[in-house]
């Protein structure tokens, strides 16, 4: 699966700001990072991915997308990645 665009809604945004992460910061990760099948959308049961990227300044985030075509996924949430080596 490759991503090359990250739709990231008003809504999204003011969420992940909750966790402390940017709309820049969540574009990075996804520029640097690797995508991994995730868990099915429990709305419509179409597949979601894992990215796990590092921003520019090398901190560590994961990030929740779906995506829709053409290289495009839209992000569902974005927090720190504790658990990456």
């Amino acid at each position: 699966m490759r991503i090359t665009t990250l739709a990231i809604s008003w809504e999204r945004a003011a969420h992940i700001a909750k966790h402390g992460v940017t709309p820049g910061e969540a574009r990075e990760a996804l520029e640097t990072g690797t995508v991994l099948r995730g868990p099915n959308s429990p709305r419509d049961g179409r597949p979601t991915y894992i990215v796990r990227g590092r921003t520019y300044n090398g901190r560590r985030l994961r990030l929740l997308v779906k995506p829709v075509g053409q290289g495009l996924a839209f992000l569902i949430t974005a927090r720190e990645d504790r658990k990456s080596g």
